[in-house]
């Protein structure tokens, strides 16, 4: 049976060995995407789980024409995300100003293995970047380990045509991974992707995950994934969401309507300065000024909006490596250097940051293990955060 036959089978018999079937056949993809993005195997379990949780419930929503995995993908990355940002809310970082963090190399004996080490954490990014039908032929070629000719079959051109469309894919994913840093050959990149991508799923997994995802009631145990299935089902909804609501935000703007609208939160007469935080020795009187920032820095820099960082950095930008010290001297150069600046390690490194209990002294307040360091500017009543100081590992 397809995927699609087994989905239906499940919403409208809810059947379990229908389920069962999905789960046995794409949970390992699943859960290595989630290991990718989270490098944790606890937390790619949870996501795991919280994927086939939501695909239980909305089963019977999914269109004939939705490739399954690349649904399971999409909510991989998104399950991923929140993942990462609710660990990093039970976790108290704490770090000297200026402190260097102290990378251990942990790398792979193999040469391809290394390699895969680098790919490995920027691969889902990459190829939800990419255009749909490009990452569709990657998924049935190398995902589902479909030989070219099925393959050809469920993108409805010949074999031949499929392999330049694979072809053609792999040069793109090949394109953006090189842009993070990542650099893997086109002779390479295949083997890979084959030898790493999607694994055969654990029988354990199967298990553990149908039980999680067709509990009734569920156990202490899944709580962690019941709770990112809620916040995947509200991700996964506003990312289809955007666009119309994006085309409804300029039609109300060319109708002038909502024009009192302001942005952010109204205080309440008064509402205390400070929530749980005390930043004032930082030179901040308002704790909330601080979470917002680097809430909205993480935003940033998740969803690569590099003008957005840019914006919230303030120049000369100080940038401390094992090389040495250099300035920054305004946003072109940051630009031009953004990806040496905001690597995949620092990106995760603030990513995994709490925004609120940050370490703070007179220079300001640290953020993600001493990776990135904000002071306030502009006036002692109503400072503004700003980025002044980053420590590259």
């Amino acid at each position: 049976m397809s995927d699609q036959e087994l989905l239906r089978a499940y919403a409208t018999e809810g059947s379990e060995a229908a389920f069962t079937e999905l789960v046995r056949r794409h949970a390992g993809s699943v859960e290595a995407a989630a290991f990718r993005q989270t490098g944790d195997s606890g937390l790619a379990e949870d996501v795991t789980h919280a994927v086939f949780l939501l695909l239980a419930r909305k089963a019977g929503s999914l269109g004939p024409k939705v490739l399954l995995l690349g649904w399971l993908l999409r909510a991989t990355r998104y399950a991923a995300i929140d993942a990462v940002r609710a660990e990093a809310r039970r976790q108290r970082r704490e770090a000297e100003f200026f402190a260097m963090q102290s990378l251990e190399p942990n790398l792979p004996d193999t040469e391809s293995e290394s390699l895969w080490s680098r790919v490995a954490p920027l691969l889902d990014e990459a190829l939800l970047r990419l255009r749909e039908s490009d990452r569709t032929a990657l998924l049935l070629r190398f995902f589902e380990n479909k030989p070219l000719a099925a393959v050809g079959a469920a993108l409805g051109v010949p074999e031949d045509a499929a392999r330049k469309r694979v072809d053609r894919a792999l040069a793109r994913l090949q394109a953006r991974l090189r842009q993070r840093g990542a650099f893997a050959s086109l002779a390479v990149l295949p083997t890979l992707l084959d030898s790493h991508a999607a694994p055969v799923s654990k029988a354990s997994l199967v298990q553990t995950t149908t039980h999680a995802a067709l509990s009734p009631v569920g156990p202490s145990a899944a709580d962690a994934a019941d709770s990112l299935a809620v916040m995947l089902r509200r991700r996964m909804f506003w990312a289809t969401a955007r666009p119309w609501l994006a085309a409804a935000a300029l039609l109300v703007a060319g109708s002038g309507s909502w024009a009192g609208m302001s942005r952010g939160p109204t205080r309440t007469p008064g509402e205390s300065g400070l929530v749980d935080d005390d930043y004032r020795i930082a030179g901040f009187p308002d704790a909330r000024v601080v979470r917002g920032f680097v809430a909205d820095f993480q935003q940033g820099l998740g969803a690569d909006h590099r003008l957005e960082v840019t914006r919230l950095v303030k120049f000369p930008l100080r940038v401390n490596s094992p090389r040495g010290t250099e300035f920054i001297p305004d946003k072109e150069v940051l630009l031009a250097r953004y990806d040496a600046v905001f690597s995949p390690q620092v990106i995760g490194s603030v990513l995994k940051s709490p925004n609120h209990r940050l370490f703070c002294s007179v220079h300001g307040v640290m953020v993600g293990d001493g990776t990135v360091w904000i002071a306030p500017a502009g006036g002692t009543r109503h400072p503004q955060p700003y980025i002044i100081a980053l420590n590259l590992p």
